[in-house]
């Protein structure tokens, strides 16, 4: 079934007036659970991971995550202009967004673009080696990768290299507001241990504060947003919000 047809139809089947949904504007009568419920994502109270029970949109699969940034780019009007984007990893939900307004011109992919064949032309990336030139992109939205990446430096500095001057990353990443220093260890290296330490099989680190720190040294300037400061939310239930959580804004600064 055609995306605008099964928006048609999900709304009607999931229709409510307790929360919305701001990615796909869907009324709802609830959001659905998702997300893993381990030790460590409470010991190190980390933001943005862990089992969340009103997570996932029933109509565009937009989780909390998603719908904070949403919040960003309605708030600064990101999306009115003509842009020219790079989606990595892409969120189904973030996805449909770029695709319907078709003024953009939209790349995504995956290091397995294989696993994205429902969507239009999904191309190979390697985060750490971009087949792109220099100065590519207006907008590179990068949400929940880097944490998987070993050389996240090396990452961070070819998503500044294709971004142009002037244009801006979204690179939101589970974060520990208790640790003092982002954690990771080279020798963790099982499915196991990285799930017990990490909190996914496939992380290898979990970020904390100087993960600004980390873009910054690359170039980067970083803005830092709250859905209750920012984007003028004054309740956050509606939209099932973590109140802890915050979009990371890195810019790419025209040279002085």
């Amino acid at each position: 079934m055609p995306w605008p047809l099964k928006k048609i139809f999900l709304r009607i089947r999931h229709y409510g007036t307790k929360h919305y949904c701001n990615v796909c504007n869907s009324n709802l009568r609830r959001f659905l659970p998702g997300g893993l419920d381990l030790p460590v994502f409470k010991s190190l109270d980390i933001v943005g991971g862990g089992y969340h029970e009103y997570d996932y949109c029933p109509v565009c699969k937009a989780s909390y995550r998603q719908r904070i940034v949403k919040l960003f780019f309605d708030s600064e009007k990101t999306l009115d202009d003509k842009l020219r984007i790079l989606h990595i990893a892409p969120e189904e939900s973030l996805y449909y967004l770029f695709k319907e307004k078709k003024k953009h011109d939209y790349t995504c992919g995956d290091l397995m673009p294989e696993r994205y064949s429902y969507y239009a032309n999904p191309v190979y990336l390697d985060l750490t080696d971009l087949k792109f030139q220099d100065h590519s992109y207006d907008l590179v939205v990068c949400n929940h990768v880097l944490e998987h990446i070993p050389d996240d430096i090396k990452a961070m500095k070819e998503i500044y290299r294709v971004l142009d001057f002037g244009g801006i990353a979204i690179l939101q990443v589970p974060i520990s507001y208790k640790l003092d220093k982002t954690y990771e260890d080279p020798t963790i290296t099982t499915e196991s241990e990285r799930l017990e330490k990490f909190g996914q099989r496939d992380h290898v680190r979990v970020y904390a504060l100087d993960y600004i720190d980390r873009l910054r040294k690359v170039g980067f300037t970083i803005d830092i947003y709250s859905p209750l400061e920012d984007f003028g939310v004054k309740d956050t239930d509606k939209l099932m919000l973590d109140k802890r959580e915050k979009v990371f804004v890195a810019k790419k600064l025209p040279p002085s």
